[in-house]
């Protein structure tokens, strides 16, 4: 359902939550324990923390107890706001039926129904809910 890039950018937010690291938590970390607490390589990692601090979906300290964290609160920060952090065009827009691009001109018969789905889920769905017990949004992005 999302790409790779996407995948590692929600468990980054998830995992910065879980550390409580966001305006009012506990401390910054750093993207390697962000890796080694996520299981994310490191390498791809840092590079999506760099899109997602240059949107502003993260923060960035530097020097002695300097590392990472949410710009916002979980509750505050929405799955779009990480998503498009990261992927512009959104993988999203793949046809269910087939395995092509599915846009408003050339539409599927399912388009109209995925696309408020989708939207629905991207923007009502808090990092905070992505956190919680719900297996639903656990699924759609493991």
């Amino acid at each position: 359902m999302f790409s790779t890039k996407v995948r590692y950018a929600l468990k980054a937010a998830v995992t910065l939550s879980r550390l409580q690291a966001y305006p009012g938590g506990e401390r910054a970390v750093t993207v390697r324990e962000v890796a080694n607490e996520g299981e994310l390589r490191f390498a791809f990692l840092a590079k999506v923390v760099a899109e997602l601090a240059s949107a502003r979906v993260l923060k960035t300290r530097k020097g002695p107890g300097g590392g990472i964290l949410l710009s916002k609160a979980p509750a505050d920060l929405s799955m779009a706001e990480v998503v498009y952090a990261v992927d512009k065009v959104d993988d999203l827009t793949r046809c269910l039926l087939d395995d092509r691009p599915c846009r408003e001109f050339e539409s599927c018969q399912v388009h109209g129904c995925f696309s408020k789905i989708r939207i629905n889920l991207l923007e009502e769905t808090s990092i905070a809910e992505l956190d919680s017990s719900n297996t639903l949004c656990k699924v759609a992005f493991a």
